[in-house]
């Protein structure tokens, strides 16, 4: 299934014409995004700037707002912005519930040098020896975002996905329950894939994995990278940032709305999610937590 929000869409001079698959472009101001070919091919993704009002910011009290996106007409990040772009794996873990699909996320730590206070889906950087363990998982290195996806889940959460089953690990041998049966490439679904703008100041080419994750046991937040770990509906998630009880980044908010769509556990799984950046009314409406950290 494609999900395309319909914001409307117009030519400007610092538009991103997707082309060709697996081709990507970055904006003078914006969010970029890849996409396989045939998927949103000839599609245009614009953002550039706005004027936009100030939107009161509902975050609690002493957690930050995120890297801008905008500003009153200029782009101005509150942290020194790093030209390095590093590859990054978010993994959905989804599972059937009473009341529709349930999604695993965590909420970072506050002394998180990212987002900190932040619920999102377990995650992090590709790290050099994530290209090793997609060689030893997956038979290629060219997996290493997958492994990475694995590794962080573990390493967050302590949970291990395997061939047939999501099993607690070990906290003095990590990843053994993956060396021992490494679950194929196709279980881990990429459904969507997220490139940070120019300004933004730690830079990720993120890819976010669905796996489904029935007969779990309960996630062990780490307490380093992770403050919380638990499953929620994605309903119920965007009802407690609703009432100011969770912070999303717009990543995390713009994939939870297209999550809590879904009517069961196959149907995310069967999910590919168009990205784009906000358009003119969620820049104004939305609260400026979900675009800055100041």
């Amino acid at each position: 299934m494609e999900i395309h929000d319909g914001a409307s869409e117009q030519f400007r001079e610092d538009r991103v014409d997707v082309r060709a698959g697996h081709e990507m472009t970055v904006g003078a101001d914006g969010w970029t995004f890849e996409e396989a070919s045939g998927t949103v091919e000839r599609q245009l993704h614009v953002f550039g700037e706005r004027d936009r009002s100030v939107v009161p910011d509902r975050a609690r009290d002493g957690v930050a707002r995120i890297h801008g996106l905008q500003g009153t007409g200029s782009s101005v990040a509150s942290v020194p912005v790093s030209d390095e772009m590093r590859q990054a794996a978010s993994l959905i873990g989804v599972r059937d519930g009473s009341d529709g699909p349930e999604v695993l996320v965590i909420e970072r730590t506050l002394d998180h040098r990212f987002l900190p206070g932040y619920v999102a889906f377990p995650g992090g950087a590709v790290d050099l020896a994530d290209g090793p363990l997609a060689e030893r998982w997956f038979g290629d290195e060219d997996e290493a975002v997958r492994a990475a996806a694995l590794r962080e889940l573990a390493e967050e959460v302590g949970l291990a996905v395997t061939r047939e089953a999501v099993v607690a690990v070990d906290r003095d041998h990590l990843l053994a329950p993956i060396h021992e049966a490494p679950p194929p490439v196709a279980r881990l679904r990429e459904v969507a894939r997220w490139i940070a703008p120019a300004q933004v100041p730690v830079r990720f080419d993120a890819r976010y994995y669905a796996v489904r994750m029935d007969g779990s046991t309960d996630p062990a937040p780490d307490g380093v990278e992770a403050a919380k770990a638990w499953w929620a509906s994605p309903r119920a998630l965007l009802s407690a940032w609703e009432s100011e009880e969770l912070l999303f980044y717009w990543p995390t908010h713009f994939t939870m709305r297209t999550l809590a769509d879904c009517r069961d556990a196959d149907e995310l799984l069967e999910l590919h999610i168009v990205t784009r950046e906000p358009d003119d009314d969620e820049s104004g409406r939305l609260p400026r937590s979900v675009f800055y950290q100041d």
